[in-house]
């Protein structure tokens, strides 16, 4: 009947099919991490290096390191979080005083380039995951790809006012809780004149976590 096939039509309209709709979910969590991984791989390079150590008022090293050394040694462990070399890279780097680095630092930067190559690879499987989401959705659930990322961004949003937030109110805690969490056997701890508070000394990091917070 007429009344029959509207009430049929009506249905068809209202009906939200459930796995599309899970996708869509998916690609509104996944997204925070594709960003974030394209984030950190865009702040943890040369360049961004470079653009840190030339902004006017950038605090020079009270131990000796000239803008150009800094420069140079930076880059060392910039590289070394992106390559694939063992920890002797770091190791083997030598000043006219004798190794840049020390155990320790070596070891701290081991643990550092374990947990970026975590986050890149993560974030690599949230990216497959959202592009075969993007071709199912396509297919099967039309708006359904604009409405993930849109949700995905206010996600985003709120994660990185979240942070913001706790590291505006107090830096240093955060940046003593970030370490202890994420290094937790503790030898993220070094002198002032250690090499890697001589080259990323604390401006370093609210400079950088700022970078990252814009991309």
């Amino acid at each position: 009947s007429d009344e029959t096939s509207h009430e049929t039509v009506a249905a068809s309209l209202d009906y939200k099919p459930v796995f599309p709709r899970i996708l869509q979910w998916v690609v509104a969590v996944l997204t925070p991490f594709v960003l974030l991984a394209a984030a950190v791989r865009l702040v943890a390079s040369s360049a961004v290096l470079w653009f840190i150590y030339h902004i006017p008022g950038f605090p020079a090293d009270p131990a000796g390191f000239t803008r150009g050394d800094r420069v140079l040694y930076g880059s060392y462990g910039v590289d070394y979080l992106n390559n694939f070399a063992p920890s002797k890279y770091l190791s083997q780097v030598q000043t006219d005083e004798g190794p840049l680095f020390t155990a320790n630092e070596v070891s701290h930067m081991a643990d550092v380039k374990s947990l970026v190559h975590l986050c890149y690879l993560l974030g690599v499987i949230a990216l497959v995951l959202l592009l075969i989401s993007f071709i199912i959705l396509r297919k099967t659930y039309p708006g359904g790809v604009r409405r993930g990322l849109f949700a995905g961004s206010i996600v985003t949003f709120a994660v990185l006012l979240i942070c913001a937030a706790v590291a505006l109110v107090g830096w240093e805690e955060f940046f003593v809780g970030f370490h202890q969490f994420f290094f937790s056997h503790g030898n993220w701890q070094f002198a002032w004149d250690d090499s890697l508070i001589r080259l990323y000394p604390p401006q370093y990091w609210v400079i950088a976590a700022g970078i990252l917070g814009g991309l």
